[in-house]
């Protein structure tokens, strides 16, 4: 059985009694957001049955956005020659200098993940094929590369391609071009994101 609230069996629980006390009901009360810098607390209130209990939880400090990391690269009205890497010139720098022009031919890349899209074109003066063949941390990947045949003289040929890469250590990137006949007008453009994801 249950001794009512009056009872000083009750307040507190007498251990020799053989009966039970009735058990508190605990509710939730109210959430307060208070301003940032205050101290979490929890208040206690009696209620007829038990306890009311209210939360006071401060407010974060406003948060700053990590900074955008890009930058882009071009070319163009060039001769490209075989087996070499195509040049360029910065078209948007980086200015954290986690992505730079380190020379005429490669963009040095820090540590961390990035999205890279690039696209090559050029005039093929006779039937010919050219390839393009990114590298990076000290190897060509042709997974990754571009690759057009032309049937005709003086017909333009080129191709797109993206990729996301896991810098681990710092690394030279560059776009590798062969062909097989002469080509003028040759351009390219390389924008390179870097991802906030974390390693």
């Amino acid at each position: 059985m249950f001794h009512p609230k009056d009872d000083p069996c009750c307040l507190p629980c007498c251990p020799a009694c053989p009966c039970r006390c009735p058990a508190p009901v605990i509710t939730v009360g109210s959430t307060t957001t208070t301003p940032p810098g205050t101290e979490a607390k929890v208040t206690a209130t009696p209620t007829a049955d038990g306890v009311r209990l209210d939360f006071f939880i401060p407010q974060g400090e406003p948060g700053t956005a990590p900074e955008d990391v890009f930058a882009s690269f071009y070319t163009f009205m060039q001769r490209f020659a075989n087996g070499s890497a195509i040049p360029f010139a910065q078209a948007v720098e980086d200015p954290t200098g986690q992505i730079t022009l380190q020379n005429a031919t490669q963009i040095r890349l820090e540590p961390g993940y990035y999205l890279i899209t690039y696209h090559v074109s050029a005039i093929l003066e006779t039937a010919g094929y050219l390839q393009v063949t990114p590298a990076y941390g000290g190897q060509g990947h042709l997974e990754y590369g571009v690759y057009a045949r032309t049937a005709e003289d003086s017909v333009s040929a080129g191709g797109s391609n993206s990729l996301i890469l896991d810098v681990t250590e710092e690394t030279e990137f560059t776009l590798n071009y062969n062909s097989n006949v002469t080509s003028r007008d040759g351009a390219a453009t390389v924008v390179v994101v870097q991802l906030r994801r974390q390693a």
